[in-house]
């Protein structure tokens, strides 16, 4: 008997091209996944899905682009491929560290001047996100020391002729975002609309309040 399930158009479908956009029924058959006979390397680990049974992880695999990623079981995937990505070990190089660390310093230095909204986004790859921080959802000064960031980070003047600054309020929320492009569609040769493959976004969400902070400035 076919798996079937309502009518709901996910990422897992997507990533094999199995939805066809001509199919207006309640409920579709979900075909089962095919297993390709060759081998291929693995670039990195996006993500993992929780599923009922069992993990999925979003695979980025070499020489392929970022639209041909695709969800596989664990039992796909080494074991210590799995373990680099829950607890990474292989250290960032410096260009990269510097990368990260100068386009961040440079949003939390930025978010002050905009008056809408308390969060912002950075675009980060996961991996690089969980090499730098642990795993948490509110972070500490301390968990930024990582990062090639100033003594004073924390502090910024929204001014420059005034003494009064602002001081960033920890903890500091962060939290690694998944997006996904537009869906996008191309007319088959029998007329039919086909959803194109999506192409993965990855972000971290930063949010933070601000607090008055006077500085004594030595002219």
């Amino acid at each position: 008997m076919p798996n079937t399930r309502k009518r709901k158009i996910d990422f897992k479908r997507l990533a094999y091209g199995h939805f066809s956009g001509t199919d207006r029924t309640a409920t579709e058959t979900v075909k089962r996944r095919e297993v390709l006979p060759e081998s291929y390397d693995v670039e990195r680990i996006i993500a993992c899905c929780k599923l009922k049974r069992c993990e999925e992880y979003l695979v980025k695999w070499v020489r392929f682009s970022s639209y041909e990623c695709t969800w596989e079981p664990a039992d796909h995937l080494p074991a210590c491929l799995i373990q680099e990505f829950r607890e990474p070990t292989q250290p960032l190089s410096h260009i990269q560290l510097q990368d990260v660390s100068d386009s961040s310093l440079t949003a939390f230095q930025d978010r002050p001047h905009i008056r809408t909204g308390s969060h912002f986004y950075i675009k980060l790859k996961h991996n690089i996100f969980r090499n730098i921080l642990i795993m948490i959802i509110l972070y500490m000064k301390s968990d930024f020391d990582d990062l090639l960031f100033p003594h004073s980070w924390d502090v910024f003047f929204l001014y420059s002729n005034q003494r009064e600054g602002r001081r960033i309020k920890v903890p500091v929320y962060v939290k690694p975002i998944l997006r996904w492009c537009k869906k996008k569609s191309e007319v088959q040769g029998n007329g039919s609309l086909m959803l194109l493959k999506q192409r993965t976004k990855e972000f971290v969400k930063i949010e933070f309040g601000t607090e008055r902070e006077v500085v004594n400035i030595v002219i």
